[in-house]
């Protein structure tokens, strides 16, 4: 017999509607109002009963709400199977089957997609792509550029355009964070680190009982007989030096497989170089009504252009900065926000310059989060920067409530601290951008402990 889980059921139903609440930028009385229609009650509304931890009685309605928050929030299977397993229903493959019409396409899991819509980089992506394709050339693809200038988001558009027209068998993807690189050591990624990775993501799980000569020669051997497209991201941060790193792994590659690497630093070695830098300015004012309208900042949509501009510059077309742009946006007039950003300017050689301008377009962001929700940001850099946590993860390590962490994750999401994974793809997962997790405890805390402002 199922025992219920009223508890864990509270949370998923919670998590579930603030998805919604930030596809839809519709308020949550709206959304549940609305479930309520499609579910077929004209009166009465028993869904925040329910969010205290009260799962319907009937077996139809609770199918028919979960089916309905799937839908709206492009929940995964993952979702539902817990989401259902918090209950004593029986029939689940029946209600999945019904809600997931097609299974997923058995491609190679990425990481978590960095962006909605890419913007302003599909010369780059075909450009890349066009050098991945080449016979006759088989140096590595080297992206580099400074935090926050979209190399991850690029290299990703890049893979998934790969895989979309099969010009590889597959793809393993390298982060130099220990916890989301399997194989990796603590401090940072080594030779030894990536090979180990490398063989889990090419099916050989018997990879650390074998010598690294042994390692080696397997790896090279499927490399030579697929076609394998490896990533190694966020380089800088390596162990050893990330130019031997790469071209070690890059002499294992056979005919057809390839390897495209991320760095904020300069690749020395011989290398397909492409150096990243901001978006163009209409590319950039794309970018920043899109954030604004995925964040449900209607009132930027009117803003003029001309308006805009200054932190459209000032920003240098940072991706990064601009979503910071756009979360300051919610909250303070946009002449107010525009002198800020005219008051710093960017210069990307000018390590000195670039924290500089950092640390002044985060401060004022931090300045808008409520207690709690600093919080909770705190709680987040615990967790691997592009990988994060669960709800229930983040909920145990911040002691928020449920209802309460659902709210602040919404806060933080809106002023652009927290990204949210691809639900479709896995359980959804909430994480901090590697500059953002690094940022908090070396200068957002500190700044603000002496000066008074925690």
């Amino acid at each position: 017999m199922a025992t219920r889980d009223e508890e864990r059921f509270a949370e998923l139903l919670t998590e579930a509607i603030h998805t919604v609440k930030r596809r839809q930028a519709r308020p949550i009385a709206v959304i549940q109002d609305e479930l309520m229609y499609a579910l077929g009650r004209e009166t009465g509304n028993p869904v925040e009963y329910w969010r205290k931890g009260h799962i319907p009685a009937s077996q139809t309605e609770f199918a028919q709400l979960a089916g309905e928050l799937a839908l709206r929030g492009h929940l995964s299977r993952e979702w539902l199977r817990q989401f259902w397993g918090c209950t004593d229903f029986v029939g689940l493959a029946e209600v999945e089957a019904k809600i997931f019409l097609q299974e997923e396409g058995g491609r190679p899991a990425l990481p978590q997609k960095p962006y909605d819509r890419l913007i302003g980089r599909d010369r780059l992506v075909e450009q890349i792509q066009e050098r991945l394709a080449a016979e006759d050339q088989r140096l590595p693809v080297a992206i580099d550029g400074m935090g926050g200038i979209g190399k991850t988001a690029l290299a990703y558009a890049v893979v998934d355009e790969a895989l979309a027209r099969k010009r590889f068998d597959g793809a393993v993807w390298i982060r130099e964070e220990p916890s989301s690189a399997p194989g990796a050591v603590a401090g940072g990624l080594t030779y030894a680190g990536a090979l180990n990775a490398v063989a889990l993501g090419l099916g050989i799980h018997e990879a650390t009982g074998r010598s690294s000569a042994a390692l080696e020669e397997r790896v090279a051997g499927l490399l030579r007989a697929q076609k394998i497209l490896l990533v190694l991201d966020n380089l800088e941060s390596a162990a050893q030096p990330q130019s031997e790193i790469a071209q070690r792994i890059a002499a294992l590659l056979g005919p057809h497989s390839r390897v495209l690497l991320t760095s904020r630093q300069r690749f020395v070695h011989q290398v397909y170089h492409i150096h990243l830098t901001g978006l163009e300015p209409a590319a950039a004012g794309d970018f920043l009504r899109q954030e604004a309208e995925a964040r449900g900042i209607d009132h930027i949509a009117a803003i003029p252009a001309s308006a805009l501009d200054p932190i459209v510059r000032q920003t240098g077309g940072s991706p990064l900065a601009l979503k910071l742009a756009v979360g300051q946006l919610a909250y303070q007039p946009v002449d107010v926000v525009a002198e800020r950003f005219r008051a710093v300017r960017l210069h990307a050689s000018e390590s000195d310059e670039y924290a500089r301008f950092y640390r002044f377009i985060f401060l004022p962001s931090w300045d808008l989060l409520s207690q709690d929700g600093r919080q909770l940001l705190i709680s987040l850099t615990h967790f691997a920067p592009g990988v994060g946590g669960t709800f229930e993860a983040i909920k145990a390590s911040s002691g928020l409530g449920t209802d309460l962490l659902a709210d602040r994750i919404d806060e933080l999401w809106r002023l652009a601290f927290l990204e949210i994974g691809e639900p479709s793809i896995s359980t959804i997962r909430y994480y901090l951008h590697t500059l953002t997790r690094h940022f908090v405890p070396s200068d957002i805390v500190q700044i603000s402990a002496a000066t008074g402002r925690f």
